[in-house]
């Protein structure tokens, strides 16, 4: 499963950066395509996405995407462990820890703001899960992101970050696979900053999935 994981690895992640970047370019020359047409510019980032030895990534009042858009920000291997005659099933578990957004500005978010999340979505099928004229769904306040009906849909984790208090959360990853953190604002409010840390322990620990033999 390791190999396997290692394996998908190399099939998912852009062999170049350039050619997501002319896409990007030729995607957002077009004046008529809706705001949420800016994922696909941020998908030139999934050239350069992090991949550290740690499966943890911090957000250290780390800007949040412009309105009704999303950035690719970091990719995880998760690696489950199948049930055998002699041990039950074991999955890697996905952590939330003081989650938060709040205003760049410093100005106090007074009304209700429900719109920014961050999702695991499986890497392989991103393209298939994200359509990139129309992921927003809900209102100005209370938007979330919107995938595609496709099986690996199943797979997706998202958690909703708040200004009015921290979150905290804990869900399992029930596949094994490369998936990739993506950070939305699929409502109306800009100048946002997020704090907080989201991780990925598999049933050995820390250690990516790739990494594991």
């Amino acid at each position: 499963l390791a190999q396997a994981v290692a394996q998908a690895h190399t099939a998912a992640r852009p062999e170049r950066s350039d050619a997501l970047h002319r896409e990007a370019a030729a995607a957002t020359s077009s004046a008529m395509m809706p705001l949420t047409a800016l994922v696909v510019a941020s998908l030139a980032l999934a050239g350069s996405v992090p991949q550290a030895a740690a499966e943890i990534y911090r957000f250290d009042n780390e800007e949040v995407p412009e309105p009704y858009s999303l950035h690719a920000k970091y990719l995880f291997y998760a690696w489950a462990k199948e049930k055998s005659e002699m041990n039950l099933a074991e999955f890697p578990v996905l952590s939330g820890a003081d989650l938060r957004i709040s205003d760049a500005t410093g100005a106090e978010m007074t009304k209700p703001y429900r719109s920014v999340q961050l999702s695991m979505l499986p890497w392989d099928d991103f393209h298939k899960l994200v359509d990139p004229t129309s992921f927003c769904g809900g209102s100005e306040e209370e938007g979330y992101i919107t995938l595609q009906k496709y099986p690996s849909k199943a797979w997706v984790n998202n958690i909703t970050v708040l200004p009015d208090k921290v979150t905290a959360v804990t869900k399992k990853i029930f596949k094994t696979g490369v998936y990739a953190l993506v950070l939305s604002n699929c409502g109306s409010k800009a100048d946002l900053k997020i704090t907080g840390t989201i991780g990925v322990k598999n049933p050995y620990g820390f250690l990516p999935g790739n990494e594991y033999y």
